[in-house]
C-alpha cells in the first residue's frame, strides 16, 4: 500500500484565497522531498468564525512517524504558511512583500494520528 500524509490546516485567519494554492504546493514538494515514496495531501480548512486566533494542524499518516519527523512537518507547515493583512490580489514579488508587510504565526499545534491500512482507501480513477 502507498504510504501517505494527509495534512488540513485549520486557519482563523481571513487569509486571501489566492494564497491558499502557492502554500499548498509548497509545503506538498517540500514534504515529499523530506519523505521518500511519500504522497503528501495538504488542505485548508477555513475557521475564520473562531474567537481566537489558534491555528492548528491534522497530520493523518500510515506509516511509523518519529518524533523528529513530526517536529520536521510542524516546523515547515509554519515556516511556509505567512498571513498578512490588506492583500487583495497576488503581489507581483511575493518575498519582497514579505520582508515590507509584517507577517503573523497563528499556528498553534499539532495533532497526529496513525491510521491503519483498513481504514484508508484510494479510488483508482482507472475504473
Amino acid at each position: 500500500m502507498e504510504k501517505f500524509l494527509l495534512i488540513k490546516y485549520f486557519y482563523t485567519s481571513k487569509l486571501k484565497d489566492f494564497l491558499l494554492p502557492k502554500f499548498q504546493v509548497e509545503i506538498e514538494d517540500t514534504l515529499e522531498e523530506l519523505f521518500e515514496n511519500v504522497n503528501v495531501y495538504f488542505h485548508f480548512i477555513d475557521a475564520s468564525s473562531s474567537a481566537y486566533y489558534h491555528d492548528f494542524i491534522e497530520v493523518e499518516h500510515n506509516f511509523t512517524l518519529y518524533e523528529s519527523k513530526k517536529s520536521k512537518i510542524f516546523s515547515i507547515v509554519k515556516e511556509k504558511v505567512r498571513f498578512t493583512s490588506n492583500v487583495n490580489e497576488a503581489p507581483e514579488d511575493l518575498e519582497l512583500y514579505y520582508d515590507i508587510h509584517p507577517t503573523k504565526l497563528f499556528l498553534k499545534f499539532a495533532i497526529f494520528r496513525k491510521v491503519s491500512e483498513n481504514d484508508f482507501y484510494v479510488n483508482d480513477f482507472d475504473e
